[in-house]
C-alpha cells in the first residue's frame, strides 16, 4: 500500500463539492490537508485537518503531540496550506470512517520523505 498525496484541486474534483471546505485567501482547505503550524508553540509542525469548524478553525493532529482522541482547534490563519492532501486519509474522514494515530503518523513521515526528495511542501501565503 502506496501513500498518495494528490493536490487539493483534484481532491476536491474527485470527492465531489460535497466536501465541507472553507478559502483561505484563494486556497481551500479540507479534511485530510496537509498543513503546517504556523504560530504557537507547535509551529512549523506539520499536521492532518480532520475537520472545518464553522469557517474559522480547524481540527488537526499530527498522531503524536496532538492525537486524533484531542484534536487541537486552531485558527485557520494560522496555518499554512501545503496544496496537498492525504487521499486516503481524506476520503476516510470525508465519510466519517475512523482514522488512528497511526495512519496519520505514517502518512506524515511519508508526506515529509516526499517532500525532502521532491523539495516541495509549504506554499507562502
Amino acid at each position: 500500500m502506496g501513500l498518495s498525496f494528490t493536490p487539493a484541486e483534484v481532491f476536491r474534483e474527485r470527492a465531489g463539492r460535497s466536501v465541507l471546505e472553507v478559502e483561505v485567501r484563494g486556497l481551500e482547505i479540507t479534511p485530510g490537508q496537509i498543513v503546517y503550524s504556523k504560530a504557537g508553540r507547535d509551529a512549523g509542525r506539520v499536521f492532518i485537518v480532520l475537520d472545518v469548524l464553522n469557517g474559522s478553525y480547524a481540527l488537526i493532529a499530527d498522531g503524536e503531540l496532538r492525537k486524533v482522541e484531542k484534536p487541537k482547534k486552531k485558527k485557520i490563519k494560522h496555518l499554512a496550506i501545503t496544496g496537498y492532501v492525504a487521499e486516503e486519509l481524506g476520503h476516510k474522514l470525508t465519510n466519517k470512517v475512523r482514522v488512528t494515530n497511526s495512519e496519520i503518523k505514517k502518512t506524515l513521515r511519508g508526506f515529509k520523505e516526499q517532500s525532502a526528495n521532491e523539495g516541495k511542501g509549504l506554499i507562502s501565503l
